[in-house]
């Protein structure tokens, strides 16, 4: 294993020297279970991008687990630069969670001017419009432990119960985060969603992500499957407490949709 990171490393150093050569970089904005895994795979397949998917994940959550927050964001910093250098000329990019700013404790608005000055030229906001299936894969994930599932793979089969309390204040997060981010990104930001870019074929938010790289779209291979795909009364044993917490609210229908 030592080896193999080391060989990485010495490999990474040596690409170094043509990281300045690249000519931008790309962030995805996200709330996670979103179908940025297939995404981000189908993007790393094509050769020309290498995609440093969520490199703050494991370091965000180190920071929350520790109380590490007052000098979280300078070293969340140094972790993109030394990835985005490690890359060498081919585009790098990354994949931004709101979970990642809440537990580091810094702003959108100060991520983004930070990327911005790192030439993070390219920016893409990836939204899963049905929020309640994002919780709910959620909870599925931490009570399966599975958080993935490839082609072939029997799909994840989880009953949870919600809080529904969770399930309110992460409805009004993501729709703050969205809200926030359609206002602040770039104009030339891309807006793809799992509903119309991923559910259904997967190459679709490749080959936009492509075009809007300005790249020509490579023969790539769909690797990965819907994780929950099941009827939410089938997946939430609580589903009756689910419906009345949402009835009458611009999120009721969430209840039925994929």
């Amino acid at each position: 294993m030592h080896l193999v990171k080391l060989t990485r490393t010495a490999r990474g150093l040596a690409n170094l020297p043509f990281s300045f050569f690249r000519p931008f970089n790309v962030c995805m904005w996200h709330v996670g279970r979103c179908g940025s895994t297939v995404v981000g795979d189908l993007l790393n397949q094509d050769g020309r991008i290498v995609w440093g998917s969520e490199i703050l994940e494991p370091y965000s959550r180190e920071v929350e687990t520790r109380n590490l927050q007052p000098k979280a964001w300078k070293g969340a910093k140094r972790r993109i630069r030394y990835k985005q250098l490690m890359a060498g000329a081919r585009i790098f990019g990354i994949e931004m969670k709101v979970w990642h700013l809440k537990r580091i404790g810094v702003e959108a608005n100060t991520v983004l001017n930070f990327l911005k000055r790192n030439k993070y030229d390219k920016h893409i906001l990836l939204e899963r419009k049905n929020y309640l299936r994002v919780i709910v894969s959620g909870y599925a994930g931490l009570s399966s432990s599975k958080w993935h599932s490839k082609i072939g793979e029997n799909p994840v089969s989880a009953e949870i119960r919600l809080d529904l309390k969770v399930v309110n204040n992460h409805l009004r997060l993501f729709g703050q985060f969205f809200d926030e981010m359609k206002r602040i990104l770039p104009e030339n930001h891309l807006v793809i969603t799992y509903e119309d870019d991923i559910l259904h074929d997967p190459l679709l938010a490749y080959r936009k992500i492509a075009n809007y790289l300005g790249l020509t779209p490579r023969a790539v291979a769909v690797k990965y499957q819907k994780t929950n795909p099941g009827d939410l009364h089938k997946i939430v044993d609580n589903f009756e407490e689910v419906r009345e917490c949402l009835k009458g609210t611009k999120h009721e229908w969430m209840l039925t949709a994929n």
